[in-house]
């Protein structure tokens, strides 16, 4: 059975960054809300979902660093040396990380969406939207 890479990702009430609104929106666009309202989402649900959009950005900067080093690797022809491979590739991370930095909102990718949309957590969110019950998510809040 794998671990959880994830497995020290709870929130206290205060680190909930997102509102009711905001967290009901990311719902939305990862799942679907059914005839769940804004509302109606308790810090149980906003602490599942935040946790949810963090895994999702986690994702897409994994595979955003894949995806420079396959291009790395890909354009690096047989004259060129593992030396400039390795500079390429840090080029692009530095760049990547650059623009990340100026940027301070976080790029959800195509990769990073779809790992967490064919999760258990979709699952889960699709329980709790059909039951009402929020003991169907898994407690992601501290406290």
């Amino acid at each position: 059975m794998a671990s959880d890479p994830y497995a020290d990702l709870y929130f206290t009430r205060e680190q909930l960054f997102l509102s009711q609104a905001e967290a009901f929106d990311v719902a939305s666009d990862f799942w679907g809300t059914g005839a769940l309202t804004a509302n109606e989402l308790t810090d149980i649900d906003r602490a599942f979902i935040q946790r949810a959009l963090l895994i999702a950005v986690d994702m897409s900067e994994k595979a955003g660093f894949l995806y420079d080093l396959y291009s790395s690797a890909v354009k690096a022809t047989v004259k060129k040396s593992i030396v400039a491979l390795v500079k390429g590739l840090a080029k692009k991370t530095a760049k990547r990380w650059f623009k990340k930095y100026i940027d301070d909102t976080p790029k959800i990718s195509a990769v990073g969406k779809a790992g967490v949309q064919y999760s258990g957590m979709s699952t889960e969110w699709r329980i709790r939207v059909g039951t009402g019950d929020t003991s169907m998510l898994t407690n992601y809040l501290i406290g």
